[in-house]
């Protein structure tokens, strides 16, 4: 206890909160004109990557994403649509100016056969796939729908990533 009170006390537990690290969730609904979402991206500092505690989050970047059915598929996917999206709210700092790519479509269908083993819903989840700026489809991790039938593409959604990105300054 004295210990971290005097850590407290010198601030030299405060972590090193620089964006370094970054993770994206996609989440769709479905509304009266079609689908629509928020693309969150969570940055973390450069100590997440040993502990992933809450502690490490430097800023969270939101995006409202309004969602149009494709015919541009990803293999294996169920679903595709077409993302427009536009940030809407940032809790960053002023001199954090890395922009992570834009969101350009999202698939949802078979899970990645990389991804099996570590599934942590595997009677309900799916495969989530992206498509980032003009990029290729990329394994982007879990879909998970919110309301049975669960295994299935139902909307409300939410995709979770399996993967981090590193953040350039």
């Amino acid at each position: 206890m004295i210990r971290l009170t005097l850590c407290l006390l010198l601030a030299g537990c405060t972590p090193d909160l620089t964006p370094t690290w970054a993770a994206d969730t996609v989440h769709l609904e479905a509304s009266p004109d079609g689908v629509v979402g928020f693309h969150t991206w969570t940055l973390y500092g450069p100590a997440w990557d040993k502990g992933r505690r809450p502690r490490h989050h430097a800023c969270t970047l939101v995006y409202q994403v309004d969602l149009t059915g494709s015919e541009d598929r990803c293999e294996g996917c169920e679903r595709v649509w077409t993302a427009d999206e536009r940030l809407t709210d940032s809790d960053c700092a002023d001199d954090v100016t890395w922009l992570p790519p834009q969101l350009a479509a999202i698939g949802v269908g078979d899970l990645d056969p990389e991804l099996v083993g570590g599934d942590p819903w595997p009677d309900a989840s799916l495969g989530s796939w992206v498509r980032y700026d003009d990029g290729d489809w990329l394994s982007h991790g879990w879909a998970i729908p919110e309301e049975p039938p669960l295994s299935q593409v139902s909307l409300p959604a939410t995709a979770w990533p399996a993967w981090t990105w590193p953040v350039d300054p």
